[in-house]
């Protein structure tokens, strides 16, 4: 069942990921984290996201090398070949996805490290670390936690 599995993967529209998910072939994750002129909050706020995925893609890889050594070893199909090319052209578009999500993510920390306004950082920790709401981030600067949004969106507007 496993070697099912496996031509599975090969033959599918989909790619399979060593979990169980899917998503089609061609659609990768990293698509609906494309850098633009500015940083955007939906972008600083998908840094778990983007995190995870990247720790996700890893175990992918693993996996696959995983199968492309146990196919190696035990030469189980007579197309063993294509199927070793099948895993390392997956293993290769995983990769890839990965680094562009590292440059991302790189990209935001960069942003991140660049805000040199003590109070604006301060906003930026505690909304994007500590994962505070406007209220709470308020509370602590001694602001109306529409006034730490405000500034907020005008420091993201001007960078």
């Amino acid at each position: 069942t496993r070697q099912l599995a496996s031509l599975l993967m090969l033959t599918s529209p989909y790619i399979f990921g060593a979990s169980g998910t899917s998503y089609p072939r061609g659609t990768f994750f990293y698509s609906q984290f494309e850098m633009v002129d500015n940083m955007t909050e939906k972008q600083i706020m998908d840094l778990p996201h983007i995190e995870s995925m990247i720790d996700g893609y890893e175990r992918e890889i693993k996996y696959f090398a995983t199968l492309i050594a146990d196919f190696e070893q035990k030469n189980i199909l007579l197309n063993a070949a294509e199927i070793k090319a099948g895993f390392k052209e997956l293993e290769s578009i995983l990769t890839r996805s990965k680094n562009r999500l590292i440059g991302l993510r790189d990209e935001i920390y960069l942003f991140l490290d660049s805000i040199t306004d003590p109070e604006i950082k301060t906003i930026f920790h505690l909304r994007h670390e500590k994962k505070l709401d406007w209220r709470k981030i308020g509370d602590i600067m001694g602001y109306d936690h529409t006034a730490v949004y405000r500034k907020y969106r005008q420091y993201l507007k001007r960078s």
